[in-house]
């Protein structure tokens, strides 16, 4: 017979006996790293817990982050940009700028608002200095078809 797991409040380590375990860490990063020892989920860690990781260079909070809004930032710069190989180029360079600027986050706004404020920058600048060149190729496909006349056995003149 298999027991159940042990799931009463008094089972499980409190925050003391946890800052016991591991004396030598302050108590919130010395939890959440001895949580992380111990198995224990660190889903429901809170964006600005991870922050304060990720500024002190934990990539385990950086790669939590990355999980939790990569798919949210990709598909905001994909509706910008309109190409998924720019918007996976853009997602990148916004992790990349998370993980160098972890410490200028001031916690003033949820973290996803200054995730998707860096991602809105990268996806206009990438606009700003793309040269499409289908639309050039389409812009004298329009013109060349304006200057035709269709067949007189349409009843259609002249393109406007």
């Amino acid at each position: 017979m298999i027991a159940a797991a042990d799931t009463r409040p008094s089972a499980r380590p409190t925050t003391r006996q946890v800052e016991l375990a591991c004396p030598t860490a302050t108590p919130i990063s010395g939890m959440v790293s001895t949580l992380r020892e111990l198995k224990v989920s660190t889903d429901n860690v809170s964006d600005e817990t991870l922050m304060g990781r990720v500024a002190e260079g934990d990539r385990q909070a950086i790669r939590l982050l990355f999980e939790r809004y990569q798919l949210i930032v990709y598909r905001f710069v994909l509706r910008l940009v309109a190409n998924s190989a720019t918007a996976e180029d853009i997602v990148s360079d916004v992790f990349i700028e998370l993980w160098r600027h972890a410490a200028r986050f001031e916690g003033r706004a949820r973290l996803s608002t200054w995730i998707l404020a860096i991602a809105r920058n990268k996806a206009v600048s990438a606009m700003r200095g793309r040269i499409d060149q289908p639309l050039a190729s389409t812009w004298s496909t329009i013109t060349r078809n304006r200057s035709r006349k269709l067949p007189s056995s349409s009843g259609c003149g002249p393109l406007p």
